[in-house]
């Protein structure tokens, strides 16, 4: 028996194997970022005459065609870096000196900004503390003005019995 994988599934005909189109790939792309790897819920929402499996490999064929690109694309850039900057050391100017103190006062700032933004999250931390224990400290006098007002509730009550024996 010959099967023909490109006119269909032989098992389940209502499952697409046809090429993919550009719509569908972007589709795919959006579903995954809603949805992420949830590929069933992906194939019941947006794809009904996919299986969850061929979208999960289309994905993971994309991804690694991006991939590809990605490190092609790295390595002409780099290429380019170091001829301009071959280029750059031999001819030094004063954009460079330039750049180098806007570079340092950005991360003089950068660096001013992170400390700030430290004290602010170890001052609300410390505020966010204080009133957990205040508000555990004011449970607790509560509980202990109440137990003092149950002794004080019991004491007289054995001193009326006993007073009251007394009177018998």
């Amino acid at each position: 028996m010959e099967i023909n994988f490109n006119k269909g599934n032989y098992k389940r005909s209502d499952i697409n194997c046809k090429i993919w189109t550009e719509y569908q790939i972007e589709l795919l792309k959006l579903a995954y970022k809603q949805y992420g790897s949830n590929w069933v819920q992906i194939s019941e929402k947006f794809f009904p005459d996919r299986n969850a499996n061929q979208l999960k490999c289309k994905f993971n064929y994309l991804m690694r065609q991006m991939k590809q690109k990605q490190d092609i694309d790295t390595r002409v850039n780099i290429d380019e870096i170091l001829k301009n900057t071959k280029k750059e050391e031999t001819q030094p100017t004063e954009k460079q000196d330039i750049n180098y103190s806007q570079v340092k006062q950005i991360h003089d700032l950068v660096q001013q900004n992170q400390q700030k933004t430290i004290q602010c999250i170890n001052q609300q931390i410390y505020n966010h503390q204080f009133q957990q224990f205040s508000q555990q400290f004011s449970f607790l006098q509560y509980q202990n003005n109440i137990s003092q007002f149950n002794d004080k509730t019991k004491l007289q009550q054995m001193q009326d019995q006993q007073l009251n024996q007394k009177q018998k």
